[in-house]
Protein backbone atom coordinates (compact mmCIF):
# COMPACT_ATOMS: atom_id res chain seq x y z
CA UNK A 1 0.00 0.00 0.00
CA UNK A 2 1.27 3.46 -1.01
CA UNK A 3 0.05 6.53 1.01
CA UNK A 4 1.25 10.44 0.44
CA UNK A 5 3.19 11.63 3.73
CA UNK A 6 2.52 14.19 5.76
CA UNK A 7 1.05 17.52 3.96
CA UNK A 8 3.85 19.82 5.63
CA UNK A 9 6.70 17.50 4.18
CA UNK A 10 5.21 18.34 0.65
CA UNK A 11 6.26 22.07 0.42
CA UNK A 12 4.22 22.55 -3.04
CA UNK A 13 0.96 21.09 -1.41
CA UNK A 14 1.43 22.62 1.66
CA UNK A 15 2.00 26.18 -0.12
CA UNK A 16 -1.91 25.27 -2.40
CA UNK A 17 -3.75 24.45 0.89
CA UNK A 18 -3.19 27.45 2.21
CA UNK A 19 -4.39 29.10 -0.86
CA UNK A 20 -7.41 26.95 -0.85
CA UNK A 21 -7.98 27.88 2.54
CA UNK A 22 -8.15 31.85 1.44
CA UNK A 23 -11.41 31.20 -0.46
CA UNK A 24 -12.64 27.91 1.37
CA UNK A 25 -11.60 28.51 5.49
CA UNK A 26 -9.92 25.53 7.37
CA UNK A 27 -10.14 21.96 6.23
CA UNK A 28 -7.98 18.96 6.11
CA UNK A 29 -6.38 17.86 2.89
CA UNK A 30 -7.67 13.91 3.16
CA UNK A 31 -4.86 12.56 0.68
CA UNK A 32 -2.41 12.94 3.34
CA UNK A 33 -4.25 11.32 6.33
CA UNK A 34 -2.11 8.57 6.35
CA UNK A 35 0.87 10.44 6.30
CA UNK A 36 2.73 9.03 9.81
CA UNK A 37 4.05 6.16 8.86
CA UNK A 38 4.03 4.54 12.54
CA UNK A 39 0.37 5.30 12.77
CA UNK A 40 0.28 3.30 9.04
CA UNK A 41 2.26 0.65 10.78
CA UNK A 42 0.47 0.08 13.53
CA UNK A 43 -3.24 0.21 11.41
CA UNK A 44 -2.13 -2.63 9.45
CA UNK A 45 -0.51 -4.80 12.43
CA UNK A 46 -3.89 -4.14 14.11
CA UNK A 47 -5.88 -5.21 11.05
CA UNK A 48 -4.15 -8.37 11.34
CA UNK A 49 -0.97 -7.98 8.66
CA UNK A 50 2.13 -9.65 9.53
CA UNK A 51 6.16 -8.17 9.02
CA UNK A 52 4.60 -4.75 8.59
CA UNK A 53 6.85 -2.75 6.87
CA UNK A 54 6.80 1.22 5.95
CA UNK A 55 9.51 2.59 3.71
CA UNK A 56 9.68 6.06 2.50
CA UNK A 57 10.28 6.86 -1.08
CA UNK A 58 11.24 10.38 -3.00
CA UNK A 59 10.34 10.78 -6.71
CA UNK A 60 9.94 13.96 -8.32
CA UNK A 61 6.70 14.27 -10.30
CA UNK A 62 6.51 16.25 -13.20
CA UNK A 63 3.64 17.65 -15.56
CA UNK A 64 3.85 19.38 -18.69
CA UNK A 65 1.09 21.81 -17.91
CA UNK A 66 1.26 23.37 -14.45
CA UNK A 67 -2.15 25.30 -15.02
CA UNK A 68 -3.60 21.61 -15.30
CA UNK A 69 -1.72 20.01 -12.25
CA UNK A 70 -3.07 23.07 -10.36
CA UNK A 71 -6.58 22.93 -12.02
CA UNK A 72 -6.74 19.00 -10.53
CA UNK A 73 -5.76 20.23 -7.17
CA UNK A 74 -7.56 22.86 -6.85
CA UNK A 75 -10.85 20.69 -7.82
CA UNK A 76 -9.68 17.55 -5.30
CA UNK A 77 -9.35 20.48 -2.55
CA UNK A 78 -12.76 22.02 -3.19
CA UNK A 79 -14.59 18.68 -3.05
CA UNK A 80 -12.59 17.81 0.31
CA UNK A 81 -13.86 21.09 2.04
CA UNK A 82 -16.39 21.50 4.45
CA UNK A 83 -17.40 24.93 2.40
CA UNK A 84 -18.12 23.15 -0.86
CA UNK A 85 -21.18 21.56 0.56
CA UNK A 86 -23.05 24.66 0.54
CA UNK A 87 -22.23 25.50 -3.20
CA UNK A 88 -23.84 24.73 -5.97
CA UNK A 89 -22.27 23.73 -9.03
CA UNK A 90 -21.72 26.63 -10.33
CA UNK A 91 -20.05 28.10 -7.17
CA UNK A 92 -17.58 25.26 -6.97
CA UNK A 93 -16.55 26.09 -10.76
CA UNK A 94 -15.85 29.64 -9.60
CA UNK A 95 -14.19 29.13 -6.48
CA UNK A 96 -11.85 26.15 -8.48
CA UNK A 97 -11.16 29.05 -11.12
CA UNK A 98 -10.50 31.46 -8.16
CA UNK A 99 -8.14 28.61 -6.75
CA UNK A 100 -6.26 28.15 -9.90
CA UNK A 101 -6.02 31.41 -10.84
CA UNK A 102 -4.30 32.47 -7.01
CA UNK A 103 -1.95 29.61 -6.98
CA UNK A 104 0.14 30.45 -9.97
CA UNK A 105 3.01 32.43 -7.17
CA UNK A 106 2.99 29.01 -5.03
CA UNK A 107 3.53 27.24 -8.42
CA UNK A 108 6.32 29.51 -9.46
CA UNK A 109 9.26 27.65 -8.34
CA UNK A 110 8.71 24.51 -9.36
CA UNK A 111 8.50 25.34 -12.71
CA UNK A 112 11.09 25.42 -15.03
CA UNK A 113 10.47 25.79 -18.90
CA UNK A 114 6.46 26.22 -18.92
CA UNK A 115 6.79 22.62 -17.15
CA UNK A 116 5.73 22.06 -13.15
CA UNK A 117 8.28 19.42 -10.96
CA UNK A 118 8.18 18.75 -7.61
CA UNK A 119 9.15 16.21 -5.28
CA UNK A 120 6.64 13.99 -3.12
CA UNK A 121 7.61 11.25 -0.56
CA UNK A 122 5.45 8.18 -0.14
CA UNK A 123 4.99 5.37 2.21
CA UNK A 124 5.05 2.35 1.36
CA UNK A 125 3.78 -0.36 3.42
CA UNK A 126 4.41 -3.77 2.95
CA UNK A 127 2.98 -7.01 4.94
CA UNK A 128 1.31 -10.68 5.21
CA UNK A 129 -1.84 -11.76 5.97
Amino acid sequence: MATWRPEDEVPLFHALHRVAERHLGSFVDQRHGFGDADALRSLLADAGLGEVRVRTLTRTVRFDDPGVFARLNATALVGMSPASRQMDDAQRAKTVDAIVGDSAEALSPYVADGRLAFEIATNLATGRG
